[in-house]
């Protein structure tokens, strides 16, 4: 299935989500396309790394930055998004510290650069820069799988393999029904225990509750019962959604976040 395809069936599943899903397409296109762009390419060896020393190349950055402003200016339009990647292609660039800046939560580097720079939407810059950081994010992993042996271990604190960043979904895939979870920054997917909590580490059999859509049985959240803490998760075996696409899936499932959170859990990132 192409991510298109999947698309037009998000639609089809949730008609009531369709202006979500027209909203964020063009990002999720050129996610896809860096990707595929990248995973074409020869890849330098590096070792699995933390949001804090993301690899990121500066010229590289900036022209994922025009990318992806490109792309949120189609879904959201307003014209802030363009304006904050036209001011990170200014020389020098801070677009390094800025990205590791987002995604340690510090918002003082971009307070300052949005004020240096006369942008007054702060919160579009700060889009264009996560969004850049996750692709980068989704790079650097490919570099890390291509060039260092698995281990059977690794990743079963919850956090991801590749990056160390914590999972933001669930799904289950294959005959057996084997979990993985979806890594928030960069992408990655990786086994992880049915029945384990992967934000508190509880394992045990009653430990996670299953909350389903109505008339879905393929979406559901996954509270845990002894920290509160819940992720969406998809049933991927039924619709055919390769793991790789499944996380778009969640673009039609913001009434069970609100489901969630009205009982007073709460999202485990």
């Amino acid at each position: 299935m192409r991510v298109d395809e999947l698309l037009k069936q998000i639609r089809q599943w949730h008609p009531e989500s369709a202006a979500v899903v027209d909203a964020f397409e063009p990002l999720v296109r050129v996610q896809t396309a860096l990707q595929e762009e990248w995973a074409a390419r020869p890849i330098r060896a590096l070792p699995p790394y933390t949001p804090d020393s993301l690899p990121v190349d500066p010229a590289e950055a900036v022209s994922v930055a025009e990318r992806v402003a490109d792309a949120l200016e189609q879904g959201f339009g307003g014209g802030d998004f363009a304006a904050a990647a036209r001011a990170l292609s200014r020389r020098p660039t801070p677009v390094r510290t800025l990205c590791r800046a987002v995604l340690a939560g510090d918002d003082a580097p971009l307070t300052h650069f949005a004020e240096r720079h006369g942008l007054t939407n702060q919160d579009a810059l700060r889009m264009v820069l996560l969004q850049t950081a996750r692709a980068l994010a989704a790079k650097a992993s490919l570099r890390v799988r291509r060039t260092n042996a698995p281990d059977k271990n690794s990743g079963q604190d919850g956090r991801c393999p590749c990056c160390h960043s914590p999972a933001d979904m669930s799904m289950l895939v294959d005959k057996e029904g084997k979990r993985l979870l979806h890594c928030s920054l960069c992408g990655h997917v990786w086994r992880y225990a049915r029945t384990a909590c992967p934000y508190c580490g509880v394992d045990k059999a009653d430990n996670i509750e299953m909350v389903y859509a109505e008339g879905r049985p393929e979406e559901r959240a996954e509270r845990c019962r002894s920290c509160d803490a819940y992720l969406l998760a998809v049933d991927t075996r039924s619709r055919d959604i390769p793991a790789h696409l499944a996380y778009y899936v969640t673009l039609g499932m913001g009434h069970l976040d609100v489901l969630l959170q009205e009982d007073g859990a709460h999202p485990g990132v």
